[in-house]
This record gives structure tokens, C-alpha cells and sequence, in this order.
């Protein structure tokens, strides 16, 4: 039992990881070396889709998975290593990657010595939804559809290759519906 818990994450009741090689890679970009354990706080498909039950549910668990399914089959998201919160801004969190599941593939935060790179990981706000810099939802909207900010040299410079984590005309910000939000509290040991 303890060699299969090395190589996922254990208790991950999601509807939209329903692969298991999905869930290895989640793990292992979290952390290859440690056990992980999630718990579900937020189902948009079961939960009232209202910022402030995100809020109420999500606020202060320290690290989260927050996964998207989008209608054009994509499933992406972000994991923060710092707590969602109701008055922080731009957190900082050089922990915090994006992903694209269906393309395996990772976006690392850069490592930067400039302090407006490194506060530029996740935002956090009374009126705002899961949101990490160029992947989520706007202020004031429903969890219905995430934007994906293509402004290449502000979301480059905060994440490796972040740009391409969604099909995307530059120098706009591109809509896409959401069928499925889950958002785990992540439990490393």
C-alpha cells in the first residue's frame, strides 16, 4: 500500500481526474518525493456558484489544486502553495505552476530576483474566483468561464512558457466555458 501512495495522490475524488496517469503527474509536479493526500473543498457541479461559498470553502487550507474542465475538452488549472484569502492581491508563491493535463505539460514559475515577477503568482480577492496570473476567472463573474490572458511578456515572464498552457490569439484574453471546477486542499507529508 505505502509504494502505490508514493506514486499519487491519495483520496483524489475528482470528476475530472479520472485517469490515473493524470493523478501521477499531479503528484509528482507537486512533489516527487513526499506523500500526498487532497481533500475536495469545491465542486462548482455541486456546490452554489457564488464567490463568496468559494470563498467559505476555500479560504485559509493552505496548498490547493485548482482543476478546470473546459468544453473544448482541456483540462487545466493551477496549484498554490499559499492559501486563497478574501484581501490579499497578487500573492507570492514561487511554489505555484500552471498545467495542461491533456498536454502533460507543466508551467514552472520562473526564479526571479524581481519582486514584480515574484508577486505575480495568484490573486486573491473578496470578489474574485480562483485566479492565477494569464489562467482563471475575472472579478465579479460566474465560475462558468475562465480567461486566459495572453499578454505573452507580462505572463512569460511569470511563468515558463505560460502562454501556451491554452490555444490563444496575442494580446488578448481569450474566454473559455468551464463544465466542471473542482479546487483541493493538497496535504504534504
Amino acid at each position: 500500500m505505502s509504494y502505490i501512495l508514493n506514486y499519487y495522490i491519495s483520496n483524489l475524488d475528482s470528476i475530472i481526474i479520472n485517469d490515473i496517469n493524470y493523478n501521477s503527474m499531479l503528484k509528482n509536479w507537486i512533489s516527487s518525493d513526499k506523500r500526498i493526500k487532497a481533500s475536495l473543498l469545491y465542486r462548482l457541479s455541486r456546490d452554489c456558484p457564488e464567490i463568496s461559498t468559494f470563498h467559505r470553502l476555500c479560504d485559509n487550507k493552505g496548498s490547493t489544486l485548482t482543476l478546470f474542465y473546459l468544453t473544448n475538452q482541456s483540462k487545466v488549472g493551477f496549484f498554490a502553495k499559499e492559501s486563497f484569502d478574501t484581501n490579499s492581491g497578487w500573492k507570492i508563491d514561487q511554489c505555484c505552476f500552471l498545467f495542461n493535463l491533456n498536454q502533460k505539460q507543466k508551467y514552472g514559475k520562473l526564479k526571479s530576483d524581481n519582486i514584480d515577477n515574484m508577486d505575480k503568482s495568484f490573486y486573491c480577492a473578496n470578489n474574485c474566483w480562483p485566479s492565477a496570473n494569464g489562467l482563471g476567472c475575472n472579478l465579479n463573474t460566474n465560475l462558468k468561464h475562465i480567461y486566459h490572458s495572453l499578454e505573452i511578456d507580462y505572463i512569460d515572464k511569470v511563468f515558463n512558457n505560460g502562454s501556451k498552457i491554452l490555444p490563444s490569439k496575442k494580446g488578448k484574453e481569450n474566454e473559455y466555458e468551464v463544465i466542471e471546477t473542482e479546487i483541493f486542499q493538497i496535504i504534504i507529508y
